[in-house]
């Protein structure tokens, strides 16, 4: 579904991201773990339009998608989930979600699509009305989410989903990423929590210093060197 080689991107005159190659197939939940600097959000936003690689290529379901822009990819059916939620906070939860869905692949089926996300995630629903301040992070996370999902996408980029929740509310959104995987979404994303990013994906890559350090199935990567020195604390 998604192939990344060899790609190159950074702001202004300062590279972050070396050669980076990647994949993720249809139906899978691939996760990005590594320390902060590492360029992880480099990586979700030169694949979504955000930021324009310097070098490489990013295909989308057989499609170039490198140097198109962000409004052109999320019509091809790829969203993007910013970090920290990124809310409208004085518009309600239904106001938030709608904004979602003015993509051409999905603005016909706005209704239709904003149902399908009060079905699966039901407790938005009788938050629909308030305004998004309001809400706790881990609503204001599903809310986000929510966002993503109006624009219909096949693949669904998150980055740090569950950052600065609380346990129960981190519990809810794996479970919310369990349901909408079970709706044929594939999903990419960041997660500094390693065990969490063990427990919610299939494969995993380990970036450090703009570079992917070792990739894998989560069960290998739970042996890898690398990870039990560094990230298990084994």
């Amino acid at each position: 579904m998604l192939t990344v080689e060899r790609l190159r991107a950074g702001y202004g005159r300062t590279g972050i991201l070396w050669d980076v190659d990647l994949t993720v197939a249809r139906g899978e939940a691939v996760a990005l773990i590594g320390p902060n600097g590492a360029g992880k959000s480099t990586v979700l936003k030169a694949i979504c339009g955000l930021l324009r690689p310097t070098a490489g290529s990013v295909v989308f379901e057989g499609t170039p998608i490198h140097g198109r822009s962000a409004n052109r990819i999320v019509g091809l059916g790829l969203a993007y989930v910013p970090e920290r939620m990124k809310l409208f906070p004085d518009m309600t939860v239904e106001e938030n979600l709608l904004l979602g869905g003015w993509s051409k692949r999905a603005r016909a089926r706005r209704r239709e699509n904003l149902a399908s996300v009060y079905d699966l995630l039901p407790r938005l629903v009788p938050l629909a009305r308030r305004p998004a301040h309001v809400l706790s992070g881990g609503e204001q996370q599903a809310v986000a989410l929510g966002r993503g999902l109006m624009s219909e996408p096949d693949l669904l980029l998150s980055d740090e989903p569950l950052l600065g929740l609380d346990p129960s509310a981190v519990e809810n959104i794996k479970e919310i990423f369990t349901r909408i995987r079970a709706r044929g979404v594939t999903l990419l994303f960041i997660e500094q929590n390693v065990e969490h990013a063990l427990d919610m994906a299939d494969r995993l890559y380990v970036l450090e210093s703009g570079a992917v350090a070792a990739g894998g199935p989560v069960e290998r990567m739970r042996h890898h060197p690398l990870m039990r020195e560094v990230y298990l604390g084994a």
